[in-house]
């Protein structure tokens, strides 16, 4: 009984990434700082260890081991804003974690990346539409492509991976949380009814986005069980990979219960309205 207190208490001290964090203030409060001793371990969609994975926080570096484990001893941590934790490995797509911080502490946290598998591929002269199963859609003009600084009309491979909100651990594979910027500055907490994430690479494996100037449009059904709540038109967000957080950029309209938006590059897309929230984290002690 005492060990089954202690392992959720270590659970709840941990606190998920899907903590809301009220970020809904313009400009955000002065940062505090604590430090932390991360324990963590890096999975992909299936719980599968990944090993050799790199967790990045400014200039710091950790790789995980064989057992998908790092470790990071006395890591600065902020409370307000939060820390980020950026994790990349090979065939999988960027995400992240952002940690907050409740005094100096001890933090066990798990990741998760989602697989970069082959979606289709297009010919970058002629254009195409690539569809997944779900009904997600990517409507490829011709002459979309740019590679190694010029335009690129060779086969471009597409990876794409739609998350439904309506599973119950999508935030899980999702980067960090759900608080995103507008372009006024101000922050956001958001409602995703719909996110992707979308990467390009040539058939040697260069990377690829779309040229100056160009569109793709973009498809993302809504689910049954949100399509009641879902509004006419929507922002658009993609996850920006300096500020570390959602970036509203356009907006998509629902046309046939799906949104459907104009996007100039590709990285994770987000369909969000805003959302109130609240703060909240526990801790469980053995009295």
């Amino acid at each position: 009984k005492l060990l089954y207190i202690l392992l959720v208490a270590l659970f709840f001290s941990s606190c998920r990434k899907d903590d809301i964090v009220d970020t809904s203030t313009n400009p955000p409060p002065a940062e505090v700082f604590f430090t932390a001793d991360i324990i963590g371990k890096i999975v992909d969609q299936d719980g599968i260890a990944i090993e050799d994975a790199t967790i990045t926080v400014g200039n710091l570096t950790e790789s995980t081991d064989v057992n998908g484990l790092f470790r990071w001893e006395d890591l600065k941590t902020g409370a307000n804003i939060g820390t980020f934790l950026e994790v990349k490995a090979d065939g999988y797509f960027e995400s992240g974690y952002r940690i907050y911080a409740r005094g100096t502490y001890d933090r066990t946290i798990e990741i998760t990346l989602v697989r970069k598998e082959i979606s289709g591929y297009v010919n970058g002269s002629s254009g195409d539409i690539i569809t997944l199963d779900g009904g997600l859609e990517i409507d490829f003009p011709v002459n979309a492509f740019t590679s190694n600084g010029g335009d690129y009309n060779g086969l471009v491979t597409i990876h794409a991976y739609h998350l439904d909100p309506s599973d119950e651990d999508y935030l899980d594979r999702s980067p960090g949380d759900l608080s995103g910027t507008d372009e006024t500055g101000t922050n956001y907490i958001l409602e995703s009814f719909g996110m992707v994430a979308v990467e390009m690479e040539t058939v040697d494996g260069q990377y690829v986005q779309l040229r100056e100037g160009v569109q793709a449009t973009l498809t993302v059904p809504v689910s049954s069980e949100l399509l009641g709540d879902a509004p006419n038109e929507i922002p658009l967000w993609h996850f920006d990979d300096i500020q570390h957080k959602w970036v509203k950029e356009g907006f998509a309209t629902l046309i046939n219960g799906k949104y459907v938006g104009q996007v100039s590059h590709f990285s994770w897309w987000n369909c969000d309205d805003f959302a109130e929230s609240v703060s909240l984290c526990l801790q469980i002690f053995d009295g």
